[in-house]
């Protein structure tokens, strides 16, 4: 947005005088950073190469390399534009996120992945940070983020524990749910029936934990140096609940949610597809440096186990092992694929592996370059980027599909999205929040929040009519028991004042009010408000139970 000179001034002054800076700020020339991991045929690293090796293309554009950096396991080297010889560096921080989904394996398989992540654990140096996500029961984050290596390991330890072979998590229990009840349909209509509240369970789970899972990567945002998320993962199909129809029935737009006023289940669409969901995830992800290595350690064994549902009605409408254990399989390649391969990571499946998915993570650190071009896209649209080494096609190169620029407003709701997972203590306008009784809405809450918001912390810029105007946005997200990140969104608020109550700024707290639709139980209320002139912002968090 532009301004004036002399408001520009107004502002400077204003922000001096607050003796603040703006937590996000905005520059005239921004960078997109690339790491970029080389390796011949063999999948061995290749090291030595220089800025002049590498072809940055953008929309199939060449774009100008404006910085350049190396690292190796032994040593790193770093070079800009303005250097006219590569100059030594220190190899910059690891920032290692583990996400330990709800998993059912066997006892070797745990074992075997405990293992694993033991070994990445152990080669932490002193500025390196890791943390633990569980994303089951009331403690997610088992640890913050932390450089003991003692309590990351002891994070884990718990976290893969948990894993073991039961018919208590909770891709397993849907589906002894469908087996069970397929069993007793007397019609086609009671087992369509079944099979959408089957889909509606699934779907809901595969929401949380990419809601999750997008929480995580945002709240990487900001953060230097290398940035790498382990996905532990059973099931987490990008077509919830199309395994449990026939192929030439199902019904993959919408979601089951649609209808007002049907119970879940009936809704028009008999599965959702969370693929458009998943690349923008992938994005954000790769728009905050984030790169995705993802594990299915073993296949859900219950499906694996278990025959068919037995034809109790025709062969229409009973469902084969076979078929749908494929169909799921299928379902989470969609979704590992676009989150891996959109971020420069790899994903694989099965017991044999989990070694392969650590060693991959372990290569990857080996050897790797660090490239750097200035942005030239539109905010929010996402732009496909390529990288090349020169004269040397039968090199593999691997880094992020696309660059995004993103706008402010998508920045602020990614910053609201991950203080529920890890709660910000950003608060540069000073804002206060409070909650009302939950008054309940259908099958949902309304839930009365109010944000007072000192107004000497905002910026007020002259208006026409000598009046001075304001103007912030309120962002916020939610995070339930039944419905993680089920709600999120933004408003826009603009405040006008007379000269009068300018000068009597400093004694006066403006009250935002606003509702935000929850489902039952107790959910976490994430809120953000961010100055639309001044930049600074404001994080807080509210608990609220609705009964």
């Amino acid at each position: 947005m532009r301004r004036s000179a002399a408001a520009i001034a107004f502002l400077l002054a204003a922000i001096a005088a607050a003796g603040q800076q703006p937590y996000i700020e905005t520059f005239e020339v921004r960078l997109h950073n690339l790491d970029v991991v080389v390796t011949d045929k063999s999948g061995q690293p290749v090291p030595g190469l220089t800025r002049a090796d590498f072809i940055v293309l953008e929309e199939g554009v060449e774009q100008s390399i404006t910085n350049f950096s190396a690292y190796s396991s032994g040593a790193s080297t770093s070079s800009a534009t303005t250097k006219a010889d590569e100059a030594s560096s220190s190899p910059p921080p690891r920032h290692y996120a583990f996400f330990i989904d709800d998993l059912s394996l066997q006892p070797g398989a745990r074992k075997l992945l405990l293992e694993n992540a033991m070994t990445i654990v152990r080669t932490m140096r002193g500025n390196d940070l890791a943390t633990v996500v569980h994303p089951i029961g009331e403690q997610r984050v088992v640890i913050e983020p932390t450089s003991d290596r003692t309590a990351v390991e002891a994070a884990l330890t718990v976290a893969i524990a948990g894993a073991k072979s039961r018919f208590d998590a909770q891709h397993t229990a849907e589906f002894r749910f469908l087996q069970t009840e397929m069993r007793s349909a007397t019609s086609e209509e009671h087992a369509d029936f079944i099979r959408r509240q089957y889909a509606d369970m699934v779907r809901r789970r595969v929401e949380q934990r990419l809601g999750q899972i997008r929480a995580l990567v945002a709240s990487m945002a900001g953060v230097e140096g290398k940035k790498i998320v382990v996905l532990a993962t059973m099931a987490l199909t990008a077509t919830p609940g199309a395994e449990a129809f026939d192929p030439m029935s199902r019904a993959i737009p919408g979601g089951l949610d649609q209808v007002e006023g049907q119970p879940p289940g009936i809704g028009p669409g008999a599965t959702a597809d969370f693929r458009e969901k998943i690349d923008d995830l992938a994005r954000l992800a790769a728009s905050n440096g984030v790169t995705i290595y993802a594990i299915e350690p073993d296949v859900p064994l219950t499906i694996a186990a278990k025959a068919d549902m037995g034809p109790t009605l025709s062969a229409r409408t009973s469902i084969a092992r076979t078929s749908t254990l494929d169909e799921m399989l299928r379902g989470s390649a969609i979704t590992l694929t676009a989150l891996t391969e959109k971020t420069g990571g790899r994903w694989f499946r099965g017991l044999p592996a989990i070694d392969d998915t650590f060693r991959q993570v372990t290569t990857d650190l080996s050897v790797y370059y660090s490239l750097a071009y200035r942005a030239t896209g539109t905010d929010d649209r996402p732009r496909r980027v390529e990288v090349k080494v020169r004269n040397r096609p039968e090199l593999l190169v691997r880094t992020r599909a696309d660059v995004l620029e993103k706008s402010t407003s998508r920045e602020m709701a990614d910053l609201v999205v991950a203080t529920l997972l890890y709660p910000r203590p950003v608060n540069e306008l000073g804002i206060r929040t409070s909650a009302g009784k939950p008054i309940r809405d259908r099958g949902f809450f309304k839930v009365p929040v109010e944000v007072s918001i000192p107004l000497q912390k905002l910026a007020f810029l002259p208006a026409a009519n000598g009046n001075y105007a304001a103007s912030f946005s309120f962002h916020f997200a939610a995070s339930g028991e039944k419905r993680d990140f089920g709600s999120g969104g933004s408003q826009e608020q603009k405040i006008e004042i007379t000269p009068e109550q300018y000068r009597d700024a400093g004694q006066t707290v403006y009250r935002y009010r606003t509702n935000i639709q929850i489902a039952p139980g107790h959910t976490r209320i994430a809120v953000g408000v961010l100055d639309e002139v001044s930049r600074l912002s404001g994080f807080r968090t509210i608990e609220v139970d609705a009964k």
